[in-house]
């Protein structure tokens, strides 16, 4: 239901899965820890990706489109991120122009889009629920997107003691009014050592997972709540790819008392 993947320490680049892998059928994700002036060059021939700037600026070229001094938050805890998009086919080359840190999220894909610079001011930010259940959200590459065919892609920050992916829902079969798309989260804590917890759960039976820095939840089916710890601040990268980009979604019955659940997670707030 839910597989766990550490993100290697250090710098350098470091492949986290890919399509093939596991039963992972779409979804790649690469995170890329670089020092001032080095670079880094990759190329996906069957797959769309979305490099999102965790930390840090830098230079990126997308074939031959040059996205000059983007990034520039010092963490993901300090606001929406950059990101830069590039289609399948298309050589991406990163310049540090300082430590740097970038997740690369990709979906097979045998089309896409052109290549596309995000800024923080095009990123909607949400506050989303309410009492231990309020969380931030931030709509990186949501459906509606005219960029890419696949991808769906954003951030959550757990508050300490709070849930998210409330209420809680699925994606993992075609259905009237559900949609089957995979997804995986990329965690960072607040403080390093903190942690949450990640669940997943499907008619009656499921598990719990410790979930902390730089660790990846990967969710093949199942409604997935998370909750971080006391005290704790818990941050993830969302994203979602399946056959089809349309984000529909079935919630546990067991929530219908929250007022507007189904219109809050229409605009992508399931989290």
């Amino acid at each position: 239901m839910i597989d766990l993947y550490d993100v290697a320490r250090g710098p350098g680049h470091h492949a986290v899965f890919a399509p093939g892998a596991s039963g992972i059928e779409w979804l790649g994700l690469d995170v890329v820890r670089l020092d001032v002036d080095e670079e880094w060059k990759i190329r996906f021939d069957d797959r769309e990706a979305l490099a999102v700037v965790l930390s840090g600026s830098c230079r990126a070229r997308v074939g031959d489109e040059l996205f000059d001094v983007i990034g520039g938050r010092a963490d993901v805890f300090a606001g929406p991120p950059h990101a830069v998009y590039l289609p399948p086919a298309t050589d991406l080359v990163l310049g540090a122009l300082g430590p740097l840190e970038v997740a690369l999220v990709s979906a097979r894909s045998d089309g896409g889009t052109a290549p596309a610079l995000i800024t923080p001011d095009q990123v909607r930010c949400l506050s989303v629920g309410r009492a231990n259940w309020r969380r931030d959200v931030r709509l990186v590459l949501p459906p509606g997107s005219p960029v890419g065919s696949r991808l769906i892609v954003g951030e959550t920050v757990n508050p300490p003691g709070n849930w998210s992916g409330i209420a809680p829902h699925k994606h993992d079969e075609v259905a009237e009014r559900e949609n089957a798309l995979e997804e995986c989260y990329l965690f960072k804590a607040r403080p390093q050592d903190g942690f949450g917890v990640q669940l997943g759960y499907r008619d009656g039976g499921g598990s719990g997972h410790l979930i902390g820095h730089d660790q990846v939840a990967f969710i093949h089916r199942g409604y997935h709540p998370t909750v971080a710890a006391p005290g704790m601040t818990l941050f993830y990268l969302w994203t979602l790819a399946g056959e089809r980009k349309d984000y529909l979604i079935s919630l546990d019955p067991r929530f219908d008392w929250l007022p507007n659940a189904e219109a809050v997670l229409g605009e992508l707030d399931h989290h």
